[in-house]
């Protein structure tokens, strides 16, 4: 790039000015990785989008779940950082003074529990999900693809064709899909809600992030209202809200603990197997 510039002989005192390059300086750096030819960390032009980071990495492989991919973003994974801490120290407090104060159910399972996954939210590293559709710009539309920032990373998992089941079941876990089952028989697959269930907030984390409320309320008290579940998708069973009500506790923060990934239901959690 100096070439040009021929023998020059500099002085002492002399100033030396090298101008910046704007199509080197104004690029961007994102990590793509799972199901795609080649995972791995790239550079790409500044008004770069997705479309583009995924011709980059080779395409997608066709193990791809396209529907479980994870799209995440460095200035929300900031913001998500400092909102769990802050809602899980809230929670952790108001367990604590309710120990001091003598309250018993402190010292039941489901509260110790509670308190180990608080210690895991607080190390797990953030995850900053940006809602994408993936499938649609799969086939070729433009209207669903994202302009990129600096930061940003895409995860992308293989096909799973399973349902988990996780929170306060008796035996959480992964079962195979069935078409049609529905999530009553997969609760009774994971031994039914425990005695701390709050069976009217049951609901299903889809593979892409979406949340769709399945439990029993007003009318609908007979049943739960039937959703079709797909490969990837969580049933999550949250705390009994009245069991901590008197640990002066918002549903709001322990909606956070459920929505953490923390061994109860990896719902905003990167896909890991």
């Amino acid at each position: 790039a100096l070439a040009g510039l021929g023998q020059v002989a500099l002085a002492a005192g002399d100033v030396l000015t090298v101008r910046r390059d704007s199509r080197i300086a104004d690029r961007l750096s994102i990590q793509v990785d799972g199901e795609v030819a080649s995972p791995g960390s790239y550079t790409l032009p500044a008004g770069s989008t997705l479309a583009d980071a995924l011709l980059l990495a080779g395409g997608i492989t066709e193990r791809a779940d396209l529907r479980a991919a994870v799209f995440s973003r460095a200035r929300l994974r900031s913001l998500e950082a400092s909102l769990r801490e802050q809602y899980l120290a809230d929670l952790r407090e108001g367990l604590i003074n309710a120990s001091v104060a003598g309250d018993s159910r402190t010292a039941a399972p489901s509260t110790i529990e509670l308190i180990d996954d608080l210690e895991a939210a607080l190390e797990a590293e953030p995850v900053g999900r940006l809602q994408i559709d993936l499938p649609r710009l799969a086939l070729g539309d433009e209207s669903a693809d994202v302009a990129l920032q600096d930061g940003d990373r895409l995860t992308i998992p293989p096909f799973v064709n399973a349902v988990t089941v996780a929170g306060q079941v008796r035996m959480p876990g992964s079962f195979a899909l069935v078409e049609g089952m529905s999530v009553e028989a997969y609760l009774e697959m994971a031994g039914g809600a425990s005695e701390y269930a709050d069976e009217e907030a049951i609901f299903v984390v889809r593979a892409n992030g979406a949340v769709e409320g399945v439990g029993r309320s007003g009318f609908l008290s007979f049943g739960r209202r039937r959703v079709a579940l797909e490969p990837g998708d969580r049933i999550v069973v949250p705390l009994k809200y009245d069991y901590i009500r008197g640990f002066d506790l918002t549903r709001d923060i322990v909606q956070i603990v459920y929505q953490s990934g923390i061994g109860l239901a990896a719902v905003v959690g990167l896909f890991r197997d």
